[in-house]
């Protein structure tokens, strides 16, 4: 049986073997370089290179505390000899909208702000949004990616370590007030550890933050497969949907772990390229690392159909 969208289009029947037809109705990107999917499209198209050197104050002192010349198989011990990527920058959240005291945010890691626009902006895609069509709220679930959970972690693990790093720094030999003095210089700009430091560095917390704000009521969670946690977020999606669970999903990636101690730990190794991203290439020497989000908006087929959505593709199966 061949179905036609609402807008003329033939995407194929909902009989088509074991795997139910999945159609997505709705997506967003938050990327460098790209506030959303149609800047990232153009992107694409225009063949735009986003990787570029670490921007300046991105790491907490000079690229060159942590970096050693080489290469992958030849770094030196605790150093990255990577130090390019493709990074986020500019972005604001609004908190007046999301109704988030602006004295909780940074306590909250950027993984998770923009999970919430991505996954809204989806919403609002599929015409879904606080002004467009009635929507069961009750029957959207939500998954989202995350491998480490940001950066926020690292940055405010500094506090927790403060006052061993000044006994040791006196143990040592420095006065009191230099070793004072040391410390809080190790965690000027730290996150301050209060009650809502810890939801805001849970990987899991990424996608209950989103079902929260958009008051998302069906099944929730997070999904790590490293590199192929955003397959596998799609995959998790699909089965809900088949499985009759929910009607809607709001499948989604967010992730922004650039740090130093990262690009350190995978040039041990060997991941990172210095130089270049080439990947199914004889050139390859590596990957480069890059942060964004993303997000699906997914509907079973037959019944994106039924509800006159617009169609932007069909899912007829996963593999990987």
């Amino acid at each position: 049986m061949t179905i036609t969208t609402a807008d003329g289009k033939e995407v194929g029947g909902t009989d088509q073997g074991p795997f139910e037809p999945i159609a997505i109705i709705g997506c967003s990107a938050l990327m460098p370089d790209a506030d959303d999917a149609t800047a990232f499209w153009q992107n694409i198209i225009d063949s735009r290179v986003s990787i570029r050197d670490l921007p300046e104050g991105r790491w907490p002192g000079p690229v060159e505390q942590f970096w050693a010349e080489g290469g992958p198989g030849d770094v030196k011990e605790n150093r990255t000899y990577a130090k390019i990527g493709a990074f986020v920058e500019d972005f604001e959240f609004n908190w007046r909208r999301w109704r988030q005291p602006p004295g909780t945010l940074p306590q909250i890691d950027p993984c998770q702000l923009w999970a919430v626009e991505v996954a809204a902006s989806a919403l609002e895609h599929a015409g879904y949004g606080d002004d467009g069509r009635e929507l069961d709220r009750s029957r959207v679930g939500v998954v989202f990616a995350n491998a480490l959970g940001g950066e926020n972690r690292n940055e405010s693990n500094q506090r927790v370590w403060a006052e061993r790093n000044r006994v040791l720094a006196v143990e040592a030999g420095l006065p009191e007030s230099s070793s004072q003095a040391f410390v809080d210089s190790m965690v000027e700009g730290a996150p301050k550890v209060t009650e809502d430091t810890m939801p805001g560095e849970l990987a899991n917390v990424v996608s209950g933050r989103v079902a929260n704000l958009l008051d998302l009521q069906g099944p929730n969670h997070a999904m790590d497969a490293a590199c192929a946690s955003s397959l596998a977020a799609l995959l998790d999606a699909c089965r809900l949907l088949h499985a009759r669970q929910v009607d809607a999903m709001i499948c989604g990636a967010s992730d922004r772990t650039m740090d130093p101690a990262t690009y350190a730990k995978f040039s041990a190794i060997g991941a990172l390229s210095p130089s270049h991203s080439t990947p199914f290439d004889a050139r390859a020497n590596g990957f480069v690392m890059g942060e964004g989000a993303g997000a699906l908006m997914l509907k079973r087929l037959s019944d994106a159909v039924r509800d006159g959505d617009e169609v932007f593709a069909v899912i007829r199966g996963i593999g990987g």
